[in-house]
């Protein structure tokens, strides 16, 4: 069965889900849960997989009329975080649709430990 990926606006989110996600993490970090999100920022959006299989906060701005993302003050590293086995297309899939909604795109990412950076999109 194929799962559906979505880019969520922050209004359409389901906080409680969203949480249970990051919350099923073996190490889950406080940058991931909507209380802490929200405490940065009310205007985060968020890619989800399947019924919030996994999750990948996305932090858009826009400046002169550029649309990017940029990792928030106060946070080390985000997600993506998942109640499933995060396999390397699951995760290039999220952030394929991340970097589709940005003309730029800098963070730095926690994956199983590692910390992988994304650079620009050309």
């Amino acid at each position: 069965m194929q799962r559906i990926i979505k880019f969520l606006e922050h209004k359409e989110i389901d906080f409680d889900k969203w949480d249970a996600c990051v919350g099923s993490n073996t190490f889950p970090k406080p940058y991931g849960f909507s209380w802490y999100l929200n405490w940065l920022t009310d205007q985060w959006q968020g890619v989800v997989y399947g019924d919030y299989e996994a999750v990948l906060p996305v932090f858009v701005q826009s400046k002169y009329g550029i649309r990017f993302s940029t990792r928030p003050y106060g946070t080390q590293s985000v997600g993506p975080y998942a109640k499933i086995p995060l396999t390397a297309e699951l995760i290039n899939d999220l952030v394929d649709l991340c970097i589709g909604a940005q003309n730029r795109i800098q963070t730095l990412l926690w994956i199983q430990r590692r910390i992988m950076k994304s650079s620009k999109v050309e």
